[in-house]
């Protein structure tokens, strides 16, 4: 009986994924999310169907709407119960998602942010600040020159690195490692 209400809702997604209708898909996945919570005995089963669901997804959508997964991960995370964060956390193929919320949220801080919350035994943060904004000039710098390099691609983005790695060995990482 569990196993057949799981298939009707994944049936549900499925002619909602014709239709584009994204609240009625993520209305059905959250339902079946909260029928695999309050039921530990089918988790498993009813986690495969959500996976199963998420797959025919992607497959329906992909070349229509190269966005529409992201679409429904942001309508799953505006669900205000927050199961819908939970089916982004725990199912893989809504993984990349989660990274992209979580290097947003990082994204915010600044350096100021970060030598706020530093922890530490005589730390010199003017001295880490200095090197930051040394390093984060000269990134810049490199980036642009090799941007509007026109070299092959593939050199171009070898020698970046190259330099890129130079820049952190010779003023950055190894000066402030003796700092810390």
């Amino acid at each position: 009986m569990i196993n057949s209400r799981a298939e009707v809702l994944q049936h549900e997604i499925k002619k909602s994924t014709k239709n584009d209708d994204i609240e009625q898909i993520v209305s059905n996945l959250i339902n079946m999310k909260i029928l695999a919570d309050n039921l530990p005995k089918f988790t498993k089963i009813i986690n495969a169907h959500i996976d199963t669901s998420l797959a025919n997804i992607i497959a329906t959508t992909s070349k229509n709407d190269p966005l529409f997964l992201a679409k429904l991960s942001r309508a799953l995370q505006s669900d205000a119960r927050g199961v819908g964060m939970i089916i982004i956390a725990e199912h893989e193929v809504l993984k990349g998602y989660e990274t992209y919320l979580f290097n947003e949220e990082t994204k915010r801080h600044d350096i100021n942010y970060v030598l706020k919350h530093l922890d530490g035994d005589d730390l010199d943060v003017e001295e880490l600040r200095h090197l930051y904004e040394y390093f984060e000039t000269n990134y810049k710098k490199l980036i642009k020159r090799h941007m509007n390099e026109n070299e092959s691609s593939k050199t171009s983005l070898s020698n970046l690195i190259d330099e890129i790695k130079k820049l952190a060995s010779t003023h950055g990482v190894n000066h402030t490692l003796s700092i810390i």
